[in-house]
């Protein structure tokens, strides 16, 4: 079922307002009812449940220059550490537990329905067929049913890092970390690893096609891979396996059209098939070529592998090779025996393979008035502009002083409001006032960016902008004081070098319309801001 525009922005404000936790109990079951029926709506909600996650674990402290015009910040925290102002994370958690109580909710009720079918059918065929309605001593009491096992779901491990994914069809993005057994994975371009319950881990570099037959490997039948096998004391997740009912997913072993894995020397080593061979690790990294005429290249990096030949018509003791550090074998398809043994430092630069994910690094941003004294010009945010006045020249955003209750206190280490002047100066309630503020993914992959803003501002924020391309950013109310965030998540719309930030606020009430014979008012502005993307 594919979403239309206007279905994909309702969803967006669904996630949002829970993350914030706002999510009423009727739009939550909304949510839950629009994550069951679309695959597509559960693949946004997981790309923003992603982005917190890396947000929440990923984000250490910033390096700042010597060079930086303001003081540098105090080292940004998670967001259970913000306290009293940070008002997302107690909310953040609790919806979390909301919509994990909908999910629970949901298992039971399928439970109880299968049990209640079984019974129901069961009675059914039991009265109604006359051999069995009366049972006595020398009768079944129950109707023999065939037995018909339901195929099992092993969970062999997780996807722990992806960039710059495109895949051969749109549909085949996962949209669940968890990989199970009988997962394909067809990359067009990008880079995407799996880590096994054993222990080891397998970058995909696309194009790249692989299926995952085992806990302990998969079949590789075009592209690269790189494997590094570090052993784990047992074989933790081996025994993680479900039964499903009827079960036509793509996650079904059955649907396999490759033949089983071949047996390793061992059953705790892993392994990687291709159309013309086996690479068993005996404790090492190495890395797998498969090209499109099936030909397989193997290359040790550390320790050694058993490079078995299959399909071969060779004499037995040509079929399999132990290659060590820095030797690459290569075996031909249409002879399927190894044609060239490369040994030494030159084998280096026979095959390019990628043996690590690009290290996830914060983005350098910075929040409103952070460690500038009240009255100061903040040098990273601007008043850009006010739809008023066509010749309005920006000039750089003032940190402004707020007293009593109306505003949550100023925190230098953090944020501070902002304003056209060190004074809550009062502006007419008709323009729209625009702040902006720039961040650089030099050096980064903005296909991997994400951010989280908190943001509030008096009267209310009307527009969010990354690079001219709007955000969905949840309605806010008109209530004082002004003493909690409001959140919005950037997922897209990042370019490379420069990056522009926009914000619209309006100074009347929100849903009302302006109004000219309504006196001026203060306006004022907060955002504190978090972010992480990939390094090239």
């Amino acid at each position: 079922m594919t979403l239309s525009a206007d279905e994909i922005r309702d969803l967006r404000t669904s996630i949002v307002q829970l993350c914030e936790g706002r999510l009423a109990d009727r739009e939550g079951a909304e949510l839950k009812s629009r994550l069951t029926d679309s695959e597509e709506a559960r693949r946004i909600f997981v790309g923003y449940e992603a982005i917190n996650a890396l947000l929440e674990l990923e984000v250490p402290t910033l390096e700042w220059d010597d060079d930086d015009v303001s003081p540098p910040p105090a080292p940004v925290a998670p967001l259970s550490a913000f306290g009293s102002t940070w008002h997302g994370a107690n909310s953040y958690m609790m919806s979390h537990e909301l919509f994990t109580g909908y999910i629970v909710a949901t298992v039971f009720f399928a439970i109880a329905a299968l049990v209640a079918s079984q019974v129901y059918m069961t009675q059914y065929q039991v009265a109604g067929n006359s051999e069995y309605a009366t049972p006595d001593s020398s009768r079944p009491t129950s109707l023999p049913l065939e037995h018909n096992p339901e195929p099992e779901i092993v969970s062999v491990g997780r996807i722990t890092g992806t960039v710059d994914c495109v895949w051969v069809n749109t549909n085949d993005a996962p949209f669940r970390d968890r990989v199970v057994q009988g997962d394909k994975f067809m990359l067009k371009s990008g880079l995407m690893e799996i880590t096994y319950h054993t222990g080891a881990k397998v970058i995909l570099q696309g194009p790249c096609t692989y299926e995952v037959e085992s806990t302990a490997g998969g079949y590789l039948s075009l592209g690269k891979l790189t494997a590094r096998v570090e052993k784990k004391s047992g074989r933790v997740g081996e025994g993680e396996t479900r039964r499903l009912a009827n079960s036509t997913s793509p996650v079904n072993p059955a649907s396999s059209s490759s033949p089983p894995l071949p047996l390793s020397p061992s059953p705790t080593l892993f392994s990687v098939r291709t159309p013309t061979a086996v690479v068993t690790d005996l404790g090492t990294e190495f890395g797998v070529e498969v090209e499109k005429s099936g030909e397989t290249r193997s290359h040790v990096y550390r320790g050694r592998v058993e490079l078995r030949i299959v399909g071969g018509n060779g004499k037995d003791d040509d079929q399999v090779i132990s290659l060590g550090v820095n030797e690459t074998a290569r075996v031909k398809f249409d002879e399927a025996k190894i044609i060239k043994v490369i040994r030494g430092e030159d084998a280096k630069q026979a095959i390019a393979f990628t043996r690590g994910m690009p290290r996830r690094v914060p983005i350098k941003l910075f929040n409103t008035g952070i460690g500038l004294e009240e009255g100061a010009n903040d040098p990273h945010w601007q008043f850009y502009s006010r739809s008023d006045d066509p010749n309005f020249k920006p000039r750089p955003a003032v940190a402004v002083g707020v007293t009593g209750t109306t505003f949550m206190p100023n925190d230098p280490t953090h944020s501070q409001w902002v304003s056209l002047t060190g004074e809550l100066t009062a502006l007419p309630t008709t323009p729209t006032y625009t702040f902006r503020t720039t961040f650089d993914l030099t050096g980064l992959r903005p296909g991997t960016a994400g951010m989280r803003l908190h943001f509030r501002a008096d009267n209310f924020v009307s527009a969010i902008r990354i690079n001219s391309r709007n955000l969905d950013i949840p309605w806010q109310e008109h209530s004082d004081p002004f003493a909690t965030f409001y959140c919005a998540i950037v997922s897209d719309g990042f370019v490379e070098g420069m990056n522009i930030l926009e914000i619209d606020v309006k100074n009347y009430h929100a849903g009302d319309r302006p109004d000219s014979s309504v006196g001026p008012s203060p306006i004022a502005l907060r955002v504190e801001m978090e972010g992480t993307a990939s390094e090239k």
